[in-house]
């Protein structure tokens, strides 16, 4: 991204890292000589693109949206000398959420649920491990699940859908 500040350059850096992940492709069902823009399309920093035709999503525009992830901002941002010749180097935290729809054929299993979920977010985790220290990828330094992955309250269910969603810390510098 042209011109972009450090705080633009990392989110774009990790959302192509995402997007080169193979476990985050194959969640995202991303196929074929498309599949980095296929995924790229899951992927969206700061919120999810504005709704149709009013201020909320229906159930079926939220459905066609997951699986998805969202990159934030997260505890904080800092640019720290050390004596390089860049002279400062940018670390900080993002993070990322993971939300995809309960599968059909196991919403009555909440131990196949979380098998399945827990092995995406721990893939897609390992996959962001392999990049590191290779261009052009972000520089993780950590990767924290702070708290379990969590599904949607079911009283919730006609308008929000059955959904499973996972928050991801990444730690990072080098930007």
């Amino acid at each position: 991204m042209a011109n972009a500040g450090c705080l633009a350059l990392a989110k774009d850096t990790l959302k192509a890292s995402l997007a080169d992940c193979d476990s985050f492709r194959t969640w995202v069902d991303a196929s074929g000589g498309s599949a980095q823009d296929q995924a790229l399309n899951r992927i969206h920093k700061d919120d999810l693109p504005p709704p149709g035709n009013s201020n909320a999503y229906t159930l079926a525009e939220l459905q066609a949206l997951r699986p998805f992830a969202i990159i934030y901002t997260a505890g904080g941002f800092r640019k720290e000398y050390d004596a390089s010749p860049a002279g400062f180097e940018n670390m900080g935290t993002l993070a990322v959420l993971l939300e995809q729809d309960v599968p059909e054929r196991i919403k009555n299993d909440p131990a196949a649920i979380a098998d399945e979920f827990e092995t995406v977010i721990g893939q897609i985790m390992d996959n962001l491990c392999d990049l590191v220290d290779q261009a052009p990828y972000l520089s993780i330094t950590a990767i924290t699940m702070p708290e379990e992955w969590v599904r949607s309250d079911p009283k919730s269910e006609p308008d929000f859908g059955d959904a499973a969603m996972a928050m991801l810390f990444i730690e990072h510098k080098g930007i």
